[in-house]
């Protein structure tokens, strides 16, 4: 059994928030109840008229003070007030069909107008709210966004299109945990969720989790094994952790699904180091006629390196570098060969960078 409310407190309670804010329309509504609860119904009456006037001119608003005015045997009064609640909920539908509508033509800014004013009659519509969400979000407004999603969140905790979107603006900002959370809760809801998996993989591969990371990629492609960045992603990982044969299978996997540069890299650097030369060659030569990457010429290099093709190799690491400079590896690669080359002062400057790139 629970506790039976206290209605008296609850009043007192009301009463202090009121008192810090005047004007609020909610604290009013809240103890409007209690004080019905508790047989006051004129007083529970004057705060409805109170709460109304503040902005709350919801239905249920106006079927509350229905309830109570034919409680009181104000009978007449009831049915207006009925009325008044029925007219309301049209013309919510009619600002909730004319933001739908705006939505579906791309209107964006004038389907935000038109659920604002819908939530304006109906503050607990978890439609409007995630509605409104949806078309900040693809407006641009991320802030906005948040908020809606997590409004209509608090209304309905497993909307899973909302934790979606809202997962989605987390994973943007790179808020990575509540991002898990969010993914967490459409698992829970959807255990066969694909998707769900794969992005609470990535979130967890932002973290630095891999073992967390990897799992989930494996759970998001025991139910859509297409998912061409669940191989990818997971040959990164076996290949950070030396398991380059395993790595090179994943990224089969993910070149059969969608042959990209950053692939072809990625397997490229799994051959080399599992000592496959000819290989990592020509998966270098395949990223580099899509374009030119990093990764891909540094890998090359390595290779004229180990033939003693210096020029070559020297080559290539400076353009890696000129492509992406936050490599560590390029540069210590590079200090090595420009100490063989009689660089020292070159390869004093490299080593030097790779350290700080390291930290």
């Amino acid at each position: 059994m629970t506790d039976p409310v206290d209605h008296e407190k609850a009043i007192e309670a009301c009463t202090q928030a009121i008192e810090s804010l005047p004007e609020d329309a909610v604290s009013y509504f809240q103890r409007a109840y209690h004080l019905a609860a508790n047989g006051d119904l004129s007083s529970a009456l004057d705060d409805l008229t109170r709460a109304i006037s503040f902005g709350l001119d919801e239905p249920e608003v106006f079927s509350f003070r229905a309830n109570i005015l034919e409680a009181l045997g104000r009978k007449d009064e009831a049915e207006d007030e009925l009325r008044r609640s029925g007219e309301n909920s049209r013309a919510f539908e009619d600002f909730y069909n004319r933001a739908v509508l705006a939505f579906q033509n791309n209107q964006y800014k004038r389907a935000i107008n038109s659920f604002t004013k819908a939530l304006k009659l109906n503050r607990e519509s978890v439609r409007a709210w995630y509605g409104r969400g949806l078309c900040r979000h693809l407006h641009g407004d991320l802030e906005g966004a948040l908020k809606d999603y997590s409004k209509t969140i608090k209304r309905e905790p497993e909307h899973k299109d909302a934790r979606r979107q809202r997962a989605s603006i987390f994973a943007v900002l790179s808020q990575w945990e509540p991002c898990i959370r969010d993914w967490t809760v459409v698992v829970k809801s959807d255990p066969k969720n694909a998707e769900a998996y794969y992005k609470r993989g990535r979130a967890f591969r932002a973290l630095g989790k891999l073992k967390k990371a990897l799992g989930n990629f494996r759970e998001a492609l025991k139910y859509d094994n297409e998912i061409a960045d669940a191989w990818f992603q997971s040959g990164v990982i076996h290949n950070h952790w030396g398991e380059h044969e395993t790595a090179i299978e994943c990224l089969d996997h993910s070149l059969s699904i969608r042959p990209v540069v950053g692939a072809y890299g990625a397997r490229g650097l799994a051959r080399y180091r599992a000592g496959d030369h000819e290989g990592a060659l020509e998966d270098c030569s395949e990223a580099l006629e899509i374009d030119e990457d990093a990764l891909a010429y540094y890998i090359r290099g390595l290779i004229h390196e180990a033939r003693v093709e210096n020029e070559e190799a020297l080559a290539d690491f400076n353009r890696s570098i000129e492509l992406d400079a936050t490599n560590p590896a390029v540069f210590k690669s590079r200090s090595e060969l420009r100490r063989l080359l009689s660089d020292y002062h070159g390869a004093r400057d490299d080593l030097k960078r790779s350290e700080e790139l390291s930290q």
